[in-house]
């Protein structure tokens, strides 16, 4: 009976033998799951940089076609130019300022670049004197108003604007982002 145990004994811890795993094969491994952390976790740090700046670029483009939707909606509701009379007060590469209607009030709008933003000025009562101030656009590095006649020929002469063309320049820390907006008065 000893026997029999002794032998049932040394088969079972002999075949134990042969399935333990050695020093030199949990380095092995413990070494191959190193080098796939640090390569995996550099792809996750690739990853997330590029998802930063791709959300960066979505937000300040966002905030930049408000404004130059805002600026455009507002542009094409230039006064009708009758006779001697011109909507358009000053149009210079930094600023814009013109008339326009609503309903049966002639209100004075004033687009001007300054320092580093985009200022929209409202004057309720045509007067020159502006009622109203807001930011439309900050971090701006370049902003510019161009003004082409009915030929596409740049102008600088008041009566002969016909299209207006909006270029600015956004950063935000690194990133910039360029965009450009032509408009078309509608009374024109």
């Amino acid at each position: 009976m000893k026997f029999l145990i002794r032998l049932f004994i040394k088969k079972k811890y002999s075949s134990l033998k042969h399935k333990a795993v050695t020093l030199v094969e949990l380095i092995i491994v413990m070494t191959l799951i190193g080098i796939l952390s640090v390569g995996l976790g550099f792809f996750i740090s690739q990853t997330m940089d590029i998802w930063n700046f791709l959300s960066f670029r979505t937000e300040i483009a966002h905030q930049a076609r408000l404004g130059l939707i805002n600026t455009g909606r507002n542009i094409r509701q230039i006064k009708r130019r009758a006779g001697s009379e011109e909507p358009i007060k000053d149009a210079t590469p930094n600023s814009f300022y013109f008339l326009k209607m609503e309903g049966t009030d002639e209100v004075g709008i004033r687009y001007i670049f300054s320092g580093n933003q985009l200022i929209y000025e409202r004057d309720e009562d045509s007067n020159g004197t502006f009622d109203n101030s807001n930011i439309l656009l900050g971090n701006l590095t370049a902003f510019q108003f161009s003004y082409f006649d009915k030929n596409d020929n740049s102008t600088t002469t008041i009566s002969e604007i016909y299209r207006i063309r909006l270029e600015l320049t956004l950063n935000e820390g690194e990133e910039s982002l360029n965009l450009h907006y032509e408009i078309y008065p509608r009374n024109f």
